[in-house]
Formats: C-alpha cells, sequence, structure tokens
C-alpha cells in the first residue's frame, strides 16, 4: 500500500507549504510547514506569520547510507537527548508539542498533543506523514558522529567527524579514507570526563598528515603523551586542540604551521617549548594547567598574537617582551614574573617632578606681569580630626557646612522617601579673590551631592555672613 502524506491538526487537514524542506548544516533541518487554516482560530500566535504554521527540527547521527534514520521524543517541546531540538512555528505562544518525530524509510512521521504549558487555551493532536525531499540533498556539509554512521557514505563526502568515547589506543584506519576531512574531533563525553576518565587513544598516526584539507583538529580528554611531527604538512589547520591528555612534548613542526589561529594545549604535562616560534598567524595560545616555568622569548614576537592563558603553570620567568601582550594569568604573578613601572621617556628614568618653579612666589623680582598672571597660585589645606577648631564660614571640604541662620539642611526626595544631600565642600569666596577671577568676590558656595550611586549634584550660593557653626551639626 502507498503511503500518503499528511497533516492533521485536530479535526483539521492543512495543506503542506512549499516552503517544507530539508537541509545539512553539520546538523540535519526538517521544516515543515502548513497552510494556515481559519479554523485554528485560538491555536495560531497571531505574531508569526499569518500563512503558514509547522515545525522545524534538528537531528544529530542519523546517517544511514544516505537515509535520514532515527526518531526523537519531546515533552513540551524538549527533548532529554541534546542531539535533537525542536521549534514549533506560528503556534500560540502558551502550545508546546509532546510526542515523537520519527524519520524512517525517507518519511517524517510526528505523533503527539499541541498543548498549553500554562493558562486555559486549547490544545489539540497532532498528526503528520510528509516525505523528505532527498534527491540531491548534499552530505558534504553533515557532521557524523560515529564510524558506524559513516557507511555507505562516498568517503570523499566526509569532511566532518566527531567521534565520541572512542575505544581504541590508536586512530582508527578508516579516518584516514576520508581525504576531504576539514573538522575532526575526538572527545570523551561529557558523563565520561565528569567520571575523571579519559579516552585510551594513546597515539595518533603518522597518517594524519595525510589529510591535508584539515582546517579544525580536537582531541580531548585522551592518553597522548606526544603527537607526530606529520602534524606539520596540515598546512590548512586554523585551530588545534590537544587538551587534557598528557602531553609532555611537542614536535618543533607543530609551531610553524602558517595558517594556525588558535592552539590550545591546555591541561597537559609540558615542560618546555621549542625556542623557535613560526606561527605568523597566531592570535590566541592556551597553555594554561602545565609545568611550564617560562616560555621561549621568539612567542612575544609573534605578529598577530593577542591572547595567552597560562594559568596553574609554575613560571618562574618570562621575557620581558610578554608585558605587551594580554595574559590570562593572576596579577600577583604578573607583578613578580614582569616589570610593569614606566621606565620614563626613551627608557632613561623617571625625572623627579618640582612644581615650585611655576609658583607664583617663585618669581623672581621683575618677573613680567604676564608672566605673573600665568603662574599657578597654591593652597595649602590641614586635616582635621573634628570640626572644633575649624574658621567658621571657612573654606573647607568635607565635615559639616556653616549654613546662613535660617537655612535648613538641604533634602531631596527619592522614591517618596526624604534624604540628606552629602555635604562636600564649602568655598569662602572672599579668601579666594586673588587666586582667580571668575567666581563671586564674596559670599560662601556650598557643594552637595546627592549619594554615591545616583550623583546629582546641588550648589548653593549666600552672601550673608550671619552663620551656624557645623560643628554644632554634628
Amino acid at each position: 500500500m502507498t503511503m500518503q502524506p499528511y497533516f492533521q491538526v485536530g479535526d483539521l487537514a492543512l495543506t503542506f507549504s512549499p516552503e517544507s524542506s530539508v537541509s545539512i548544516d553539520e546538523d540535519f533541518y526538517v521544516s515543515v510547514w502548513g497552510l494556515v487554516h481559519p479554523e485554528l482560530g485560538e491555536l495560531l500566535s497571531g505574531y508569526e506569520s499569518d500563512t503558514k504554521v509547522g515545525f522545524r527540527l534538528r537531528y544529530q547521527g542519523i546517517h544511514r547510507r544516505g537515509v535520514p534514520t532515527g526518531q526523537a521524543h519531546f515533552e513540551a517541546g524538549r527533548s532529554s537527548n541534546f542531539d535533537h531540538y525542536l521549534w514549533d512555528d506560528g503556534w500560540a505562544y502558551a502550545l508546546e508539542f509532546t510526542g515523537s518525530a520519527v524519520l524512517d524509510g525517507g518519511w517524517l512521521e510526528m505523533r503527539g498533543q499541541l498543548a498549553p504549558n500554562y493558562g486555559d487555551s486549547e490544545g489539540a493532536e497532532v498528526k503528520l506523514r510528509w516525505p523528505l525531499p532527498l534527491d540531491g540533498l548534499d552530505w558534504t556539509a553533515y557532521r557524523f558522529g560515529s564510524l558506524p554512521e559513516t557507511e555507505g557514505a562516498d568517503p570523499l563526502s566526509v569532511t566532518r567527524l566527531d567521534l565520541v568515547d572512542l575505544d581504541s589506543e590508536s586512530l582508527p584506519t578508516r579516518v584516514l579514507d576520508f581525504r576531504n576531512l576539514r573538522s575532526f574531533r575526538l572527545r570523551c563525553s561529557p558523563e565520561t570526563f565528569h567520571k575523571g576518565q579519559s579516552l585510551p587513544l594513546a597515539q595518533l598516526d603518522e597518517g594524519i598528515g595525510e589529510l591535508v584539507h584539515l582546517e579544525d583538529l580536537h582531541v580531548h580528554s585522551a592518553s597522548l603523551t606526544s603527537v607526530p611531527a606529520a602534524l606539520g604538512r596540515l598546512q590548512a589547520l586554523k585551530w588545534l586542540q590537544i587538551s587534557h591528555c598528557r602531553l609532555q612534548s611537542t614536535p618543533a613542526e607543530l609551531w610553524a604551521l602558517p595558517s594556525l589561529h588558535r592552539l590550545d594545549l591546555s591541561h597537559n604535562a609540558l615542560a618546555s617549548l621549542p625556542e623557535s616560534v613560526q606561527l605568523g598567524n597566531l592570535t590566541d595560545l592556551d597553555l594554561a594547567h602545565n609545568q611550564l616555568t617560562t616560555l621561549p622569548a621568539a612567542l612575544a614576537q609573534l605578529p598577530r598574537l593577542r591572547r595567552i592563558s597560562l594559568e596553574g603553570n609554575p613560571l618562574d620567568s618570562l621575557p620581558p617582551a610578554f608585558g605587551d601582550i594580554e595574559l590570562e594569568l593572576p596579577l600577583a604573578d604578573k607583578m613578580r614574573l614582569l616589570d610593569y613601572s614606566y621606565p620614563g621617556a626613551g627608557g632613561r628614568g623617571l625625572v623627579e617632578w618640582d612644581e615650585s618653579m611655576y609658583r607664583a612666589a617663585s618669581l623672581p623680582p621683575g618677573s613680567p606681569e604676564p608672566l605673573r598672571c600665568l603662574a599657578l597660585h597654591s593652597l595649602a589645606f590641614r586635616h582635621l580630626d573634628s570640626q572644633e577648631g575649624a574658621v567658621v564660614g571657612g573654606t573647607r571640604f568635607g565635615g559639616w557646612p556653616d549654613l546662613p541662620v535660617g537655612q535648613a539642611y538641604p533634602r531631596y526626595l527619592m522614591e517618596e522617601d526624604e534624604y540628606h544631600y552629602e555635604f562636600i565642600a564649602q568655598l569662602n569666596c572672599a579668601e579666594l579673590v586673588g587666586l582667580q577671577g571668575y567666581l563671586p568676590r564674596t559670599g560662601r558656595l556650598y557643594f552637595f551631592l546627592s549619594n554615591i550611586h545616583e550623583m546629582q549634584p546641588l550648589v548653593l550660593y549666600h552672601e550673608t555672613s550671619e552663620l551656624v557653626d557645623g560643628a554644632s551639626l554634628q
């Protein structure tokens, strides 16, 4: 019996939209749409497309000899398996899909309920069967999640490979058949990593140097103690990560990769690096949690290097040039290892600053009046432990203001509550006449601030000399 497509929502049969499609961008995506029916009513969002409703699904690990095969189960729109994801589009905001979405034999079949997570809106039963348009589908952008998943695939179409919990001490020879690989990852699952376990992988075959199209190579949590010099043949490599392994050394060829932008060798056992470094495009280097005591000066000369992570190393020295690079390192270690003091112009040291020659009192007799007008005037302040003994009405910073008789201490409102302004300073304008030409010549200026968060200023000016001693406000 020939299978027939359908899109049933409650009692309504929807017509499939011609915009329904499949695509591959590392993962496998299905977008299946139905044309909006006026009787869908409250099931519709009213905010998104007014012509179509449907579902978008993302799958991983579903390649079976060129036919997508697998299933996902969703509870209120979410799957416990992070390999699968669902978006429901065009439906009322409160509605979430609970049910299954199966890929089998070139078809997508969904069974479940669109039901509200909250509120009193109604839901509906969903039944959907749709033929996947697989003719001409290009799998070269797909990320294969296991070696069994590559069976039946053209080896030259495998460009992305992500092997999780590989149970082998060496690299499977089948990997070397994928001559067009651009991204290759070998890693532990989160469950294995959190148990403190690592992959048994103890060596990378020299043949990895034949994968000349590789741009990303990641090995995480393996038993590697070294990597082959053949890595130097990966001239297209932009990102190399070998972290949480047991590396004790690295080949010189690794440090001459011409296209490398990011290098992560963190959480290993490296005690030294080669003195010669020729990574002209490197911008980011992670060496955290190794056994390094210093770094080669050549690293600091790399033209594009911007950041080095060095936490967790027993460093005892660093060449001075590393002071110009962003180091992820505790501040105490930075200050211990590098000299951040200013060396002075041309490195000749600092000259002790003496501004007394610029003060008016230092001008020799008979100095031209224009020069005397430009000279700096100086004021001396003395610190008082309390305001008692201070000159009433005198210039002061801090303490309490000497306000005019009858002048209430200023307040302000914030969220219907009243607060006192914070006193900053008062200036006796008569005392400052000879020092400037822009303030009033008599009276007093008072400066207040609402608080350090709002920073709303208040400035008052009074000419009266009848003042209340601010010491009485303490």
